[in-house]
């Protein structure tokens, strides 16, 4: 997957058009992107988006809310039958992971899928993450991508953002471990001028990883390139 593209799981104008833009995958959110007060509304819709419309050309990937969240486990209950092929574990810990392992055991016994059909796909966002990466993957034989947030991972080192060689090291450790593991590792979204994205997605293929989340569809088809 080099292409990965976050989509708010709340506007059906969104869920509809998401397969357009080329992305091998859509980052379907039901965190950020969704107010509290439409979180029910919103895993409901995008479980019938995901039974109903046409997302076989995709990986679909489902963003829920963070682990320890009373959402966090509603979000897994409640999408997890119409079998998305991942669930991102936002703030990942081994923990956290073997947590959302043991949902996605329940969906899958109770729904008569797959034992392990349901992959995950862990986001590092915090030093701790970063220095614990190996020990996140090997947390489930479901892993089998990971996520670098660098954004929450700058936040939490406390620091301001001042270009691509503060995350040299993050993103090293990162990409190292899930080369070592055979798992794909994609890159943080780019938050910056439009016309520095070609270089930030080639540092970070430089590095070892495999792909890019994209903010928007119109970061798609620059990710697609560099990581051709």
């Amino acid at each position: 997957m080099k292409s990965l593209m976050i989509v708010n799981a709340n506007n059906p104008k969104i869920l509809l058009d998401a397969v357009l833009y080329g992305a091998d995958g859509i980052l379907f959110d039901l965190a950020e992107s969704v107010p509290d007060t439409e979180k029910d509304a919103a895993r409901l819709l995008l479980a019938e988006a995901l039974n109903f419309l046409d997302y076989s050309s995709v990986e679909a990937v489902v963003r829920p809310n963070r682990p320890g969240e009373k959402d966090f486990e509603l979000d897994l209950l409640a999408v997890g039958p119409a079998k998305p092929c991942n669930f991102i574990v936002p703030a990942a810990t081994p923990e956290y992971v073997a947590q959302a392992a043991a949902l996605l055991d329940r969906v899958e016994s109770e729904n008569n899928l797959p034992a392990g059909a349901i992959r995950l796909i862990p986001s590092i966002d915090s030093a701790a993450g970063v220095e614990n990466v190996a020990a996140v993957i090997a947390a489930s034989p479901r892993v089998n991508a990971v996520i670098f947030d660098a954004k929450n991972f700058l936040a939490d080192l406390g620091a301001e953002a001042s270009g691509g060689e503060q995350l040299v090291y993050a993103r090293s450790k990162i990409a190292v471990a899930c080369h070592v593991a055979g798992i794909a590792s994609l890159d943080t979204p780019y938050a910056g001028k439009p016309d520095g994205l070609t270089a930030d997605a080639e540092a970070a293929k430089a590095l070892g990883f495999t792909g890019k989340v994209a903010s928007d569809g119109k970061q798609v088809k620059i990710i697609n390139s560099v990581f051709a």
